[in-house]
């Protein structure tokens, strides 16, 4: 259980500093939009890239955010039937769900990573006046989707080890 341990220890500190950059993500793309608005107002110009890096740190928001908001169970449900379900039937169908949700992601990582390298071994750039390298907005795909698999990989887990009477937090702690 100690290798468990590191892994879970490890994924927690991924997770939260991937969170940590989506937070630092918003504060960049404000900036980039406050200063823009000045410039076109005040000098009735414009930076020609923070509709472009907004985007991109739009990106890194979302993908970055995908890991803790499954650990935190902040994804928008609608559980009106699911709820309607006895404790038994919905642990199973979650059981189930989260096997279906690692075989999706494991696709769409293996794709999206396909996608970012064939980017790189291109050299794309944006046609956009900064001629930004995608690689660089496409990196935080592949990481934040691999990091929601390894949370739902935990989940997994968790619900394999509690079928046997151990639980995980115990295992960690």
């Amino acid at each position: 259980m100690n290798l468990l341990r590191l892994f879970l220890r490890w994924l927690d500190r991924s997770t939260h500093y991937s969170n940590f950059l989506a937070m630092v993500s918003i504060g960049i793309m404000s900036v980039l939009i406050i200063v823009e608005v000045f410039i076109r107002l005040v000098l009735n110009s414009s930076t020609l890239i923070s509709e472009e890096w907004s985007s991109y740190l739009l990106i890194y928001l979302i993908f970055f955010g995908l890991a803790n908001a499954f650990k935190s169970n902040a994804f928008i449900t609608v559980d009106i039937v699911y709820n309607q379900l006895s404790q038994s039937v919905r642990e199973k169908l979650r059981f189930y769900s989260i096997i279906l949700a690692l075989i999706f992601i494991v696709i769409l990582d293996y794709e999206v990573i396909t996608f970012v390298i064939s980017t790189y071994q291109k050299h794309l750039r944006s046609i956009s006046f900064s001629e930004t390298p995608l690689v660089i907005p496409q990196i935080a795909m592949p990481i934040g989707i691999t990091l929601l698999g390894l949370q739902l990989l935990r989940e997994f887990i968790g619900k394999i080890l509690s079928s046997k009477g151990v639980t995980l937090e115990k295992e960690v702690a």
